[in-house]
Protein backbone atom coordinates (compact mmCIF):
# COMPACT_ATOMS: atom_id res chain seq x y z
CA UNK A 1 0.00 0.00 0.00
CA UNK A 2 1.41 3.08 -0.81
CA UNK A 3 0.87 6.28 1.23
CA UNK A 4 2.32 10.23 1.67
CA UNK A 5 2.75 12.59 4.60
CA UNK A 6 4.36 15.82 5.32
CA UNK A 7 6.43 15.58 8.32
CA UNK A 8 8.99 17.76 10.66
CA UNK A 9 12.13 15.93 10.67
CA UNK A 10 12.71 17.26 14.24
CA UNK A 11 16.26 15.80 14.37
CA UNK A 12 19.73 17.86 15.42
CA UNK A 13 20.65 16.91 11.64
CA UNK A 14 18.49 19.20 10.15
CA UNK A 15 18.86 22.15 12.78
CA UNK A 16 21.76 24.11 10.18
CA UNK A 17 19.73 24.07 7.45
CA UNK A 18 16.37 25.41 9.03
CA UNK A 19 18.71 28.03 10.76
CA UNK A 20 19.98 28.87 7.19
CA UNK A 21 16.40 29.00 5.91
CA UNK A 22 15.01 31.07 8.40
CA UNK A 23 18.05 33.39 8.22
CA UNK A 24 17.26 33.87 4.73
CA UNK A 25 13.85 34.30 5.48
CA UNK A 26 14.43 37.00 7.33
CA UNK A 27 16.68 39.21 4.77
CA UNK A 28 13.97 38.55 2.54
CA UNK A 29 11.38 40.74 4.74
CA UNK A 30 14.20 43.30 5.35
CA UNK A 31 14.32 43.12 1.52
CA UNK A 32 10.72 44.17 0.94
CA UNK A 33 11.23 46.66 3.75
CA UNK A 34 13.37 48.40 1.56
CA UNK A 35 11.54 48.28 -1.55
CA UNK A 36 8.64 49.78 0.67
CA UNK A 37 10.39 52.39 1.82
CA UNK A 38 12.03 53.30 -1.80
CA UNK A 39 8.54 54.12 -3.07
CA UNK A 40 7.85 57.21 0.13
CA UNK A 41 9.53 60.55 -0.24
CA UNK A 42 10.13 63.15 2.00
CA UNK A 43 7.52 65.16 0.79
CA UNK A 44 5.97 65.64 4.31
CA UNK A 45 6.62 64.72 7.89
CA UNK A 46 4.78 61.67 7.83
CA UNK A 47 6.05 60.36 4.53
CA UNK A 48 10.10 60.76 6.19
CA UNK A 49 8.61 59.17 9.35
CA UNK A 50 6.92 55.91 7.53
CA UNK A 51 10.82 55.56 5.92
CA UNK A 52 12.79 56.09 8.86
CA UNK A 53 10.29 53.14 10.59
CA UNK A 54 10.16 51.07 7.31
CA UNK A 55 14.48 50.85 7.20
CA UNK A 56 14.57 50.56 10.79
CA UNK A 57 12.40 47.13 10.88
CA UNK A 58 14.64 46.61 8.08
CA UNK A 59 17.28 46.71 9.69
CA UNK A 60 16.64 44.80 13.12
CA UNK A 61 15.40 41.97 10.29
CA UNK A 62 19.07 42.47 8.96
CA UNK A 63 20.80 42.90 12.64
CA UNK A 64 18.55 39.17 14.00
CA UNK A 65 20.21 37.21 11.43
CA UNK A 66 23.72 38.17 13.13
CA UNK A 67 22.35 37.38 16.77
CA UNK A 68 22.73 34.43 18.67
CA UNK A 69 19.03 32.87 19.87
CA UNK A 70 17.40 30.14 19.07
CA UNK A 71 19.12 29.64 15.67
CA UNK A 72 22.69 29.80 15.42
CA UNK A 73 23.41 33.21 13.73
CA UNK A 74 25.68 34.42 11.05
CA UNK A 75 29.51 35.27 12.40
CA UNK A 76 31.66 38.13 11.51
CA UNK A 77 33.85 35.23 9.91
CA UNK A 78 30.99 34.09 7.78
CA UNK A 79 31.52 38.08 5.96
CA UNK A 80 35.29 38.04 5.44
CA UNK A 81 37.66 36.00 3.44
CA UNK A 82 37.23 34.22 0.50
CA UNK A 83 33.75 34.47 -1.12
CA UNK A 84 32.32 37.01 1.77
CA UNK A 85 32.28 40.83 1.45
CA UNK A 86 33.90 43.14 -0.10
CA UNK A 87 36.36 45.43 2.31
CA UNK A 88 33.69 48.10 1.38
CA UNK A 89 30.51 46.08 2.36
CA UNK A 90 32.64 45.34 5.71
CA UNK A 91 32.18 48.87 6.18
CA UNK A 92 28.81 49.52 5.81
CA UNK A 93 28.04 46.10 7.64
CA UNK A 94 29.99 47.22 10.41
CA UNK A 95 28.17 51.21 10.25
CA UNK A 96 25.08 49.52 10.51
CA UNK A 97 25.66 47.46 13.32
CA UNK A 98 27.10 49.98 15.06
CA UNK A 99 23.98 51.98 14.21
CA UNK A 100 21.88 49.23 15.31
CA UNK A 101 23.34 48.99 18.81
CA UNK A 102 23.57 52.82 19.49
CA UNK A 103 20.62 54.43 17.94
CA UNK A 104 17.64 51.93 17.60
CA UNK A 105 18.39 48.79 20.21
CA UNK A 106 19.46 51.04 23.06
CA UNK A 107 19.37 54.17 24.48
CA UNK A 108 22.94 54.37 25.53
CA UNK A 109 23.85 58.05 23.16
CA UNK A 110 23.31 62.33 23.24
CA UNK A 111 20.45 61.17 20.11
CA UNK A 112 17.83 59.95 22.76
CA UNK A 113 18.90 63.11 25.26
CA UNK A 114 15.62 65.81 25.00
CA UNK A 115 16.56 69.52 26.10
CA UNK A 116 14.88 72.57 26.91
CA UNK A 117 14.95 75.99 25.16
CA UNK A 118 13.65 79.17 25.63
CA UNK A 119 14.05 82.61 24.29
CA UNK A 120 15.88 85.33 25.89
CA UNK A 121 14.73 88.71 25.30
CA UNK A 122 16.28 91.91 26.45
CA UNK A 123 14.53 95.23 26.37
CA UNK A 124 16.55 97.97 26.48
CA UNK A 125 19.33 96.28 28.67
CA UNK A 126 16.91 95.20 31.08
CA UNK A 127 16.73 90.83 30.91
CA UNK A 128 12.72 90.17 30.69
CA UNK A 129 11.22 87.11 32.46
CA UNK A 130 11.31 83.98 30.33
CA UNK A 131 7.88 83.24 29.26
CA UNK A 132 7.81 79.79 27.61
CA UNK A 133 10.22 76.71 28.39
CA UNK A 134 10.33 74.62 24.89
CA UNK A 135 11.51 71.08 24.33
CA UNK A 136 13.22 69.91 21.95
CA UNK A 137 15.98 66.77 21.09
CA UNK A 138 18.20 65.52 18.33
CA UNK A 139 18.37 62.17 17.03
CA UNK A 140 19.19 60.12 14.07
CA UNK A 141 16.55 59.49 10.81
CA UNK A 142 17.54 56.86 7.98
CA UNK A 143 16.38 58.21 4.84
CA UNK A 144 16.28 56.21 1.18
CA UNK A 145 19.92 57.10 0.88
CA UNK A 146 20.76 54.84 3.99
CA UNK A 147 18.25 52.41 2.42
CA UNK A 148 20.01 52.02 -0.72
CA UNK A 149 23.25 51.04 1.18
CA UNK A 150 21.28 48.83 3.27
CA UNK A 151 19.52 47.17 0.49
CA UNK A 152 22.87 46.66 -1.24
CA UNK A 153 24.22 45.05 1.86
CA UNK A 154 21.09 42.49 2.63
CA UNK A 155 21.58 41.72 -1.50
CA UNK A 156 25.33 40.95 -0.89
CA UNK A 157 24.79 39.26 2.12
CA UNK A 158 21.87 36.87 1.22
CA UNK A 159 24.52 35.39 -1.76
CA UNK A 160 26.30 34.27 0.98
CA UNK A 161 23.23 32.85 2.96
CA UNK A 162 22.70 31.02 -0.76
CA UNK A 163 25.91 29.52 -1.18
CA UNK A 164 25.97 28.27 2.57
CA UNK A 165 22.40 26.80 2.39
CA UNK A 166 22.89 25.15 -1.17
CA UNK A 167 26.60 23.17 0.54
CA UNK A 168 24.04 21.84 3.19
CA UNK A 169 21.52 21.06 1.79
CA UNK A 170 22.84 17.53 0.58
CA UNK A 171 24.79 17.02 3.77
CA UNK A 172 21.48 17.09 5.98
CA UNK A 173 19.69 14.89 3.34
CA UNK A 174 22.69 11.84 3.53
CA UNK A 175 22.32 12.52 7.29
CA UNK A 176 18.30 12.39 7.32
CA UNK A 177 18.11 9.20 5.04
CA UNK A 178 20.84 7.96 7.56
CA UNK A 179 18.47 7.90 10.29
CA UNK A 180 17.00 4.85 9.76
CA UNK A 181 13.64 3.17 9.14
CA UNK A 182 12.29 3.54 12.11
CA UNK A 183 13.35 6.95 13.01
CA UNK A 184 11.45 8.34 9.43
CA UNK A 185 8.54 6.97 10.24
CA UNK A 186 8.41 8.37 13.76
CA UNK A 187 8.15 11.88 12.37
CA UNK A 188 4.90 13.79 12.60
CA UNK A 189 3.98 16.91 11.22
CA UNK A 190 4.72 20.24 12.74
CA UNK A 191 2.81 21.51 15.44
CA UNK A 192 2.55 25.07 15.24
CA UNK A 193 4.00 26.38 18.52
CA UNK A 194 1.26 28.36 20.55
CA UNK A 195 3.82 31.99 21.44
CA UNK A 196 2.66 33.24 25.30
CA UNK A 197 3.98 36.71 25.70
CA UNK A 198 4.06 36.30 29.42
CA UNK A 199 5.75 33.08 29.66
CA UNK A 200 8.90 34.43 27.43
CA UNK A 201 9.00 37.64 29.46
CA UNK A 202 9.45 34.98 32.64
CA UNK A 203 12.01 32.74 30.69
CA UNK A 204 14.01 35.87 30.11
CA UNK A 205 14.10 37.11 34.03
CA UNK A 206 14.91 33.69 35.04
CA UNK A 207 17.97 33.53 32.58
CA UNK A 208 18.74 36.79 34.49
CA UNK A 209 18.39 35.67 37.40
Amino acid sequence: MNSFKKVEISSPVVSKLADLWGIYRDLEMALKLCAIAKKLGHDDENQGLAVDGLLSAALMKYMRCFKPGLRDGLALEDLEGDGGLSDDFLVVHKHFKNYRDKHLAHSVNHYENCYINADVRVVEGVLQPIEDLLPASERVILNNENGYALEQLIHQVINIVVVKRHAEYPIALDAVNALGEDVIRKFEAHVPTKIDADKIHASRVKKKN
